[in-house]
């Protein structure tokens, strides 16, 4: 009788509960599915991850270092930049050190620069993994993808 009593008040908890638990979950801003898979068409990715952040909503932001077979640093953004326009992607304008880019197909903004191992601190894993690879990093780019908020 003790056990089914326990029981009865476990679950009407948990239904009492429910509507609130789900009514504060936060919201969550990625992109969709294939707009990694258009990022990562590109080139040989040679890591990816992704960055939550946490405050009012959950903001993912997807990190991908591909080599685009650039014949330089400066080339390889290039090279990424013009396979990703040739996808419907639109430039926002270079900057000294990247190039802003949007896509109305996926709604997501998008920032490609050359390899700079510097960029990769709040991404431990990949930093990790690519102090154990000897691979050339000038004909690679990172890529950081995230979805677009309102017209840029």
């Amino acid at each position: 009788m003790r056990r089914s009593r326990r029981a009865v008040v476990l679950a009407a908890t948990i239904f009492g509960l429910g509507p609130f638990i789900v009514g504060c979950a936060p919201d969550v801003s990625q992109v969709p599915p294939g707009t990694l898979q258009e990022i990562r068409g590109i080139g040989s990715v040679q890591a990816e991850s992704s960055l939550h952040i946490h405050e009012d909503t959950i903001e993912v932001t997807n990190l991908f270092v591909i080599d685009v077979d650039g014949s330089s640093v400066e080339d390889a953004v290039d090279t990424a930049v013009d396979l990703l326009q040739a996808r419907g992607w639109r430039s926002l304008g270079k900057h000294p050190d990247l190039v802003g880019m949007t896509s109305a197909k996926w709604d997501a903004y998008a920032t490609v620069r050359a390899f700079d191992s510097e960029e990769l601190v709040h991404y431990p894993d990949v930093l990790k993994a690519f102090k154990a690879m000897s691979a050339k990093m000038e004909h690679s780019v990172i890529i950081k993808v995230m979805a677009n908020y309102g017209e840029l």
